[in-house]
């Protein structure tokens, strides 16, 4: 049973119900199968499904969206010693053309990183010095980048081991290379958890581990690590009788000393990035705090992280953001979303209803139409929620994408109505189908018509409604 809703990172096929609509085209597919959303492919053919309790992954396909696919495995696998029965899986995130991550869980406890293609989990390389934990958790769309992490050894860590961000890069043979950021500060036992990628596969999104047990927003790019806290650490007296009997470490972030009263710690991570560059989640901002840091103000709120303009937007009447697309279409930890300003109830905003109890949106394709969700209903016995998951189709995109076009060189190209934009490291070169240049750069606003586009090694010609 499901104890925590995982928003953010920690059967046989059953009878399908699908929510009355009360809008004509907008599609709510409810499934039995307890389990989370996890990720949704950025073009939104497929929804990447688990249940991490029974260690059951499940695939949501768009061109059979009544039914999910269990791509669970269970059995021994050949040359591991006695023992080492695989007991299940984890899908995490998926391509565009439907390859899943996530990781394969042992008898004994351990799990492995992998990867699902072709009906076949194949695993991961892993760093010499992995411990017993290790998963891949986003995948760009082109399927190049896979982001996770590992628990390696760390002799400094009281705990004997940390979680450090990873990225695995396809090679040219097809297989995968890796890359483990163990150079950073991660500043405690614990280390860096990582939730989400943007689209280039350049930045991962997550959570860094405070020293006290609370934990904050941060990022990792191109292998460094990005905070937006000051962290210190204090040795201070204990004393009796005004006399000093030693001295002890004290942990301060924003100058606020972290669970000096025992639950006052900070709380963020970074859940879901759109093809903008916007990261969602929450954080925990420090105010009033005086000079030695023992009196202040902690406020949990939801935020939003644009790093084009590197600044923060906050709301404290709202504790989380799930997903989003810019600061227009804003997803919550409660069932909501806020439109252009307004926060509605998920069935009304939409256009469908239901008499299950909706715990939220997870995950969204990048243009916003097709959305990973979750409901959940309480255990009569002991009143915890246990969570399911549902696919909501729009009948338009929330961000007005057209088309998703794949590149080849880290790139793809997105057709919208009034614009023409490039996600990843290349340009875009417009050109009409006389040959003249309609514009050039990373987002290219354009009359309605048929274009030439030349974005890297990708050329394509397109339609603008």
């Amino acid at each position: 049973m499901r104890h925590s809703l995982l928003f953010r990172g920690p059967l046989a096929l059953a009878a399908l119900a699908t929510a009355s609509l009360s809008h004509a085209d907008t599609q709510a597919y409810f499934f039995e199968e307890m389990g989370e959303v996890m990720g949704v492919s950025d073009n939104g053919n497929y929804v990447a499904i688990s249940d991490e309790d029974n260690l059951i992954g499940y695939i949501w396909h768009a061109d059979n969206p009544t039914e999910i696919e269990n791509i669970t495995i269970s059995n021994k696998e050949e040359g591991l010693p006695s023992g080492q029965t695989i007991t299940g899986v984890s899908v995490m995130d998926l391509t565009n053309d439907g390859m899943a991550v996530g990781s394969v869980y042992y008898k004994d406890g351990k799990q492995k990183a992998a990867y699902y293609l072709d009906g076949e989990w194949k695993y991961l390389p892993l760093h010499p010095n992995v411990m017993n934990n290790t998963q891949a958790i986003a995948v760009t769309p082109d399927g190049k980048t896979i982001a996770g992490y590992q628990f390696i050894s760390a002799p400094d860590s009281e705990i004997k081991g940390r979680y450090y961000p990873c990225q695995w890069t396809k090679n040219a043979e097809g297989g995968y290379d890796m890359n483990v950021y163990t150079s950073n500060d991660y500043l405690s036992n614990q280390g860096y958890w990582p939730m989400t990628q943007n689209v280039e596969g350049t930045i991962i999104g997550g959570m860094l581990y405070t020293d006290v047990g609370g934990s904050v927003p941060a990022l990792i790019k191109e292998g460094e690590l990005i905070t937006f806290n000051e962290f210190e650490t204090r040795n201070e007296p204990f004393e009796y009788k005004g006399e000093v009997l030693g001295w002890y470490e004290t942990y301060y972030v924003d100058n606020y000393r972290e669970g000096q009263y025992g639950d006052d710690w900070f709380v963020g991570a970074f859940d879901n990035c759109d093809a903008d560059g916007h990261f969602y989640g929450m954080r925990t901002v420090a105010t009033d705090v005086n000079a030695d840091g023992s009196e202040g103000t902690l406020t949990n709120v939801a935020c939003i992280y644009d790093m084009n303009t590197d600044q923060f937007i906050d709301d404290d009447k709202i504790s989380l953001y799930t997903a989003g697309l810019g600061t227009d279409v804003l997803f919550t930890g409660s069932a909501s979303v806020v439109l252009n300003g307004e926060n509605k109830k998920l069935p009304a905003a939409f256009g469908f209803s239901t008499t299950r109890s909706l715990a939220g949106v997870a995950k969204i394709s990048i243009d916003g139409k097709v959305l990973g969700a979750i409901w959940q209903e309480p255990n009569p016995a002991t009143g915890e929620y246990t969570y399911y998951p549902f696919v909501i189709v729009l009948d338009q995109p929330l961000a007005a994408v057209n088309e998703i076009i794949a590149g080849d060189d880290r790139c793809f190209i997105i057709v919208a109505d009034g614009r023409i934009e490039v996600a990843g490291e290349a340009e875009a070169e417009v050109y009409t189908l006389d040959g003249h240049l309609a514009g050039q750069g990373k987002s290219v606003e354009v009359a309605p018509g048929i274009y030439a586009v030349k974005a890297g090694r990708t050329s394509r010609t397109v339609v603008v409604k």
